[in-house]
């Protein structure tokens, strides 16, 4: 809606496009909700980025900017903190806005209330954004090896996406409703509900297209365990059950709320269970190296024994590989990699150099490990290990690493 000749004064009742990140202090992140509840409550959900309640505190004086009160009352950080709500004796808290960031909301109605509902009555945004982000009190620290975009899971990333792909696209025409989570509970507390709390009644599914986006690390470990609290600055946040996670992306996309971030589940789950790797070795053209799925039922019973038929079952396959081909088979398998699934440290990732050597891989893998010099069990439930060879025709490793060395510093993730 243009507002470029609108002259707004003192009282007038308006809707500013409000952006949670850019609007508040880095612990005092307030998302607008459509019912208290949903900001006391855990999982919190509100509008972090669209058009919401205010009124002008002042006549307008430059043409460019507007001077605003919130009018919308329920306010609420993502740990469940609020806003200051009008009256109380307390002052409203007031902010300057780009002009074209306001517009008028209409005539009061006949009550004279101050605000009609939280998104402004009759509008249709182009996109709406279901932001699954991590809401745990240990707060997401983004390594500087992520580049100035952050990582994947942070707030910066969300903002870089918003700010270079939908803003130049669309302008002010989106919201962003935000939903933290915590913990596997709310995971699946919102599995079994989405259809419920996202069903077409629910202001986002009125926008043209309303998508989701996951912005969580899926894991095989158990939640609050030493590997997952090793990992990183942040001590593994925004690392969830990988389950619990698949069963809500499903669930809304089962609700008609498609994923367009990181991936659509089924595919996702391909991707982090590294399941792809073992399934496409023989595809020729492909050229994946030889890659097994060591089932966890044969490491259990014997490391030993589980190694042997590893190697073998890599030597049958690069032997098969080579006739799908048409080429003679190249070398002897010798060395490799032994790798978890849903993992994103490269620390689950075990070179290994004859069977002794993934002997000692999957016991690592499997059994307990050694972490800042203390040793701990292995609490995942990932159903096999694993477990490939080099490629026939491999990069050259950087200078003064060994491959193995070159393959987990590459490995993280996927």
């Amino acid at each position: 809606m243009s507002t470029a000749d609108t002259k707004y004064k003192k009282g007038d009742e308006v809707y500013v496009f409000y952006s949670m990140n850019k609007r508040c202090q880095r612990h005092r992140k307030y998302m607008a909700v459509l019912d208290p509840r949903h900001g006391s409550f855990r999982p919190r959900v509100g509008i972090s980025e669209g058009w919401v309640p205010a009124r002008v505190a002042a006549d307008q004086e430059a043409p460019d900017k507007v001077r605003i009160e919130y009018r919308w009352p329920y306010f609420y950080t993502m740990r469940g903190q609020m806003a200051d709500p009008p009256g109380f004796g307390r002052e409203p808290w007031t902010e300057l806005y780009p002009a074209p960031h306001v517009m008028p909301a209409g005539d009061p109605d006949e009550r004279g209330a101050p605000f009609r509902a939280l998104v402004p009555p009759g509008s249709q945004p182009e996109l709406a954004v279901l932001a699954f982000r991590w809401g745990g009190m240990n707060e997401i620290i983004a390594p500087e090896q992520w580049g100035e975009t952050g990582s994947s899971v942070s707030d910066l990333f969300l903002e870089s996406f918003v700010d270079m792909a939908v803003v130049p696209q669309l302008g002010t025409d989106y919201e962003v409703w935000t939903v933290y989570v915590e913990d596997q509970t709310d995971l699946v507390k919102l599995a079994d509900t989405v259809h419920l709390v996202f069903g077409q009644h629910h202001p986002a599914r009125r926008a043209k297209r309303t998508v989701g986006m996951f912005f969580l690390y899926p894991t095989g470990f158990e939640e609050n365990c030493v590997p997952n609290y090793e990992t990183g600055e942040d001590h593994g946040a925004a690392m969830v059950d990988r389950k619990s996670l698949f069963r809500l992306m499903k669930a809304c996309e089962k609700a008609g709320i498609p994923t367009r971030f990181p991936h659509p589940s089924n595919f996702y789950q391909q991707l982090t269970s590294k399941d792809w790797t073992h399934l496409m070795s023989v595809v020729p053209h492909l050229r994946v190296p030889p890659t097994v799925a060591m089932p966890r039922m044969l490491v259990e019973r014997s490391c030993r024994d589980a190694a042997e038929k590893g190697i073998a079952s890599l030597r049958a396959l690069k032997r098969h590989q080579a006739e799908l081909r048409g080429e003679p088979p190249e070398g002897e398998i010798t060395k490799g990699v032994a790798k978890l699934s849903y993992s994103w440290e490269a620390l689950d990732v075990k070179f290994w150099e004859g069977p002794r050597g993934l002997e000692e891989a999957l016991h690592n893998l499997t059994q307990f490990i050694e972490i800042s010099q203390e040793f701990t069990g292995q609490p995942h439930d990932c159903e096999n290990i694993i477990v490939q060879a080099p490629a026939v025709h491999q990069r050259r490793s950087r200078p003064g690493r060994s491959w193995g060395q070159d393959r987990c510093a590459r490995s993280r993730g996927l």
